[in-house]
């Protein structure tokens, strides 16, 4: 994705500074504390240790239990402050990665441990965190960058020096340019690769044709957001709809009835909202507040979460949608996630987080799989040959079954965005409010025609 904006937030936090978790470590996780002061502790869980003998592999044959000196997953988080909301599930989701990758024979025979430090939100804490997790000797494969793109571009210069692959889902100016990161690659759609979305949300909502589309558009002031609701407008005007009327907010404004007004008296039957935090909890107030009962809301991939889709006035929920991933959809019974991410999310409830957001968790598990399975392919931790397997993913997938819910990203030499991977028909839903059941919510597939 191009800015943070776009993604979801208000997650639980998770306390703790810095850790090592090691095979078997995802459930003891939850009783086990770690240091604050810098330095970095073990956590380990003997109750759910990888044993020895041969077990299940990813790919249907059986693997060897790995042995040996560990091979690391690294990460630098920030799981307090401001944007622990992104980065709690983004290590729920490694350490799931962990017990999957040693259950499957581990790194080249070697079981794996995870690395991490937590900058607090606090960017002068970067540098630190990241002295911490490279030292010791530890031998990393896996890197993950926090999000913020002035702290990525600070563990890029970490994973360019030890010859480390990075899997990012957050953006900033020029950190999937190969020619300046060759190492780090995005398992996020772009803004531009999320404009179809929209495009098909705002069809299949009036009718069917975009020439029926009336759109009124509510962003706040951040850059990003107003960056992707104006791609989406000038999207919507080429297929033949129109843009009626478009307003700002500040993003920590509490009433926005005065701008939901004026795109109901503009003739707007979809509102799109691009904005986070409690920006379309706001809407959907005015939208009652208005007694506005034909016009469909739109909300953005950032509002997908529990604080928001818990908190909409029952007599809008019919008409209130929000474009996230298939991956969030609850099974036909009301039960719980689709059966294929079933095993994943039973997995993840047992982290020192739990289920905060499923995708956030399931994308970060899945790269941290890809990335092991690269390695094994590659025979070497060596960064040139384990490259050259992810820079081929366009002629040599990974085995359909590898990952559980990141499609082939498709990279190649001089392309590590997430553009070439197949979004059209397996990654895109509307989502209806409701309290969450084991992180999904009612809602249905989006196809992109």
């Amino acid at each position: 994705m191009e800015s943070i904006g776009v993604r979801r937030a208000r997650l639980r936090p998770l306390t703790g500074a810095a850790a090592i978790v090691t095979a078997g470590a995802l459930v003891a996780a939850c009783g086990s504390s770690s240091s604050s002061s810098g330095s970095t502790s073990t956590t380990t869980a003997p109750t759910t240790s990888v044993s020895s003998g041969s077990t299940a592999t990813t790919t249907g044959g059986t693997a060897k239990a790995p042995s040996g000196t560990p091979y690391y997953i690294g990460a630098e988080l920030s799981l307090t402050g401001a944007y622990a909301s992104f980065e709690t599930p983004m290590l729920s989701g490694l350490q799931v990665a962990v017990e999957e990758i040693n259950a499957s024979g581990g790194v080249l025979g070697h079981p794996v441990a995870l690395a991490y430090q937590s900058d607090g939100s606090d960017p002068t804490k970067v540098t630190p965190a990241l002295q911490s997790i490279f030292s010791g000797g530890r031998k990393f494969f896996y890197m993950l960058p926090n999000v913020l793109p002035n702290v990525t571009d600070i563990v890029l210069q970490y994973t360019q020096k030890y010859g480390i692959a990075s899997f990012d889902a957050g953006s900033g100016p020029g950190i999937f340019d190969v020619s300046q990161h060759p190492y780090n690659y995005s398992i996020y759609p772009a803004n531009s690769v999320q404009i179809p979305a929209y495009l098909a949300a705002f069809n299949q909502l009036t009718g069917g044709a975009a020439s029926g589309v009336k759109l009124g558009v509510i962003n706040d002031t951040e850059a990003a957001d107003e960056t992707l609701s104006g791609l989406i407008a000038t999207g919507l005007k080429q297929a033949g709809g129109q843009v009626v009327d478009t307003e700002s907010v500040d993003p920590t404004a509490t009433d926005v009835s005065v701008q939901v007004q004026k795109a109901k008296q503009a003739g707007a039957n979809v509102l799109e909202v691009q904005a986070s935090g409690n920006i379309a909890t706001e809407v959907a107030e005015a939208v009652q507040q208005l007694d506005w009962t034909t016009v469909k809301i739109v909300v953005s991939p950032a509002d997908n979460n529990a604080q928001t889709l818990s908190s909409i006035p029952k007599s809008v929920q019919a008409q209130y949608f929000g474009v996230g991933e298939q991956i969030y959809l609850r099974n036909s019974a009301g039960t719980g996630p689709l059966a294929k991410y079933q095993s994943f999310a039973d997995l993840l409830s047992k982290t020192s987080g739990g289920i905060n957001d499923l995708e956030i968790s399931a994308n970060i598990a899945d790269s941290a799989v890809l990335a092991a399975w690269a390695v094994n392919q590659a025979g070497t931790l060596d960064i040139s040959k384990v490259s050259g397997v992810l820079n081929n993913l366009s002629t040599t997938p990974p085995p359909s079954n590898l990952l559980t819910w990141l499609p082939n990203p498709g990279w190649t030499a001089a392309d590590h965005g997430f553009d070439h991977a197949n979004l059209n028909s397996t990654w895109w839903a509307l989502l209806n409010p409701g309290s969450p059941l084991q992180g999904t919510y009612p809602g249905q597939a989006l196809t992109i025609p």
